[in-house]
Order: C-alpha cells, then sequence, then structure tokens
C-alpha cells in the first residue's frame, strides 16, 4: 500500500494520533488556548533523533480565522465560560503575533510545574529568534495609522463592521505603509497589522447587537472594531492608540 503523505483533519486528531512519521504540521486558524496549541504540537516531531530544525510546525493565521473563533466564543451562553474563553483567545494572539521572547522558551515558562528562570532561547529555530517577527507586517507610518484611526472610528462616533475596517486598510495602504513596502497582491500585511493592533489592545472587537450574545443567531455581520481604551498610571482614561507603550514591538517608523 502507498504511504500517506499528508492528513488533514481538526482539532480531533490530538486524541490517539500518536505517529513518529508526521514531520511537518501548518495549523491554520487560531487555536482556541495554549493548551490545545501544546496538545497540537505534541502529534508531530517525536521522533527524538531528528535533527533541531528539519521539522516545522506552522501556524497560518487570518483577521477572520481570528473573527471565526471570536464569534465561537461569543456565542457561548454561559457569561463566565465566555469570559474564560475570551481570555485564552487574546493570550493566544499575542503570543503568536507580538511575542516579545523566544516561543520555545514562553511555552516551557509557561507550562512548567516547577518555575525555573535560567531557560534559554533556541536562538534559530522560531520566528522570534529569527528576527521574522518585524516582517509579520513590514514597515508601517505609526502617525499616519494613528491619523486613520482617529478619522474612522473616533470621529465617525459609529464602531465600523470589521469588514469595513480591513477594506479601508487596504484602500489606504499607500499611507500607512513605507513605499518600499507597501502590500502588493498579498493581504498578508494588513491582517497582520490588524492582528497586532488587536493583540496590542489598541483595537478592540464588539458586539454591535449585545442581545445576540450567547446565543447562535450572532453573526460575523455583528462583529465590529472599536478603539481600545487605557488607564494611565494617573487613573486617566485615553484611547490606547494615543499612548506609546501600545504600540512596542510593532515595525513602525
Amino acid at each position: 500500500m502507498p504511504r500517506v503523505q499528508i492528513i488533514v483533519g481538526t482539532e480531533a486528531m490530538n486524541c490517539g494520533v500518536s505517529s513518529d512519521h508526521l514531520k511537518h504540521c501548518k495549523y491554520v486558524g487560531i487555536p482556541p488556548n495554549l493548551y490545545i496549541l501544546l496538545q497540537t504540537m505534541g502529534r508531530f516531531d517525536r521522533r527524538l533523533n531528528a535533527i533541531p530544525g528539519s521539522n516545522t510546525f506552522e501556524i497560518h493565521l487570518s483577521f477572520d480565522s481570528v473573527i471565526s473563533m471570536y464569534l465561537r466564543v461569543m456565542r457561548t451562553a454561559s457569561t463566565p465560560e465566555r469570559n474564560t474563553q475570551l481570555i485564552a483567545m487574546y493570550e493566544v494572539l499575542k503570543f503568536l503575533v507580538t511575542p516579545d521572547i523566544c516561543y520555545h522558551s514562553f511555552i516551557e515558562r509557561y507550562f512548567e510545574v516547577i518555575e525555573d528562570n535560567d531557560k534559554q532561547p533556541c536562538q534559530s529555530f522560531c520566528s522570534f529568534c529569527r528576527d521574522e517577527v518585524p516582517f509579520f507586517t513590514e514597515r508601517f507610518y505609526k502617525e499616519k495609522l494613528q491619523s486613520l484611526l482617529a478619522t474612522d472610528i473616533l470621529t465617525k462616533g459609529v464602531a465600523p463592521p470589521y469588514k469595513a475596517f480591513i477594506k479601508s486598510l487596504k484602500s489606504n495602504k499607500l499611507v500607512i505603509f513605507h513605499k518600499d513596502d507597501v502590500p502588493n497582491k498579498r493581504m498578508g500585511q494588513i491582517h497582520a497589522l490588524t492582528l497586532q493592533l488587536l493583540a496590542r489592545g489598541i483595537i478592540e472587537l464588539k458586539v454591535s447587537h449585545v442581545t445576540k450574545v450567547g446565543t447562535d443567531t450572532l453573526n460575523d455581520s455583528h462583529v465590529v472594531i472599536d478603539l481600545a481604551n487605557i488607564k494611565s498610571s494617573t487613573g486617566i482614561v485615553m484611547p490606547a492608540y494615543c499612548v506609546d507603550e501600545c504600540w512596542e514591538g510593532l515595525n513602525y517608523i
């Protein structure tokens, strides 16, 4: 019989799939929490004698895939459970798109039972250590993006549907991105930028019809983008996009 080269499946593969022949994994969408992410990573690269870096684990994100997870969470009837899932989703998002340490070191620290602060970065086996994170979005102009956020949301006073927000970024890409880094035919940079804004708490997802929260009638047309607020050390509440610390780690000029 011919050997199976590719297996396509859902998270159900985490239960019972145990083969040392799985060398590469491409995960589409955002894992709902770090526990499922780790469980999925454990399904492949199980040969202890494999050369470091010869096997790969990739996560392919889009803003639409995060919206799908957000809808799944917001349809949860139980408010405490919904809040728990929402926190877990944002925890994964921040870890993936705005990391501040080696991916491997973070996972080790997160799941270790006995704290060990002497964790060493992998140096070359993750996107953070290979310095690939800045290229998720390429260079963009922070002040011009801030102006667009204020014009599209703050000035109008109405949170736009998430699709309209993405469309606005796309139509203004010549203004937002450095002339050498303007996205051409690919939408990846725009989706990455939006995800980083969300992960850094500069924008936030909301539901336009709150009565639909916790029900199956909630759909993507009800998801809107709003500007997030942050409280300063002096107790003043202000838009997060005005706070320099919220932009730390992003590839702006």
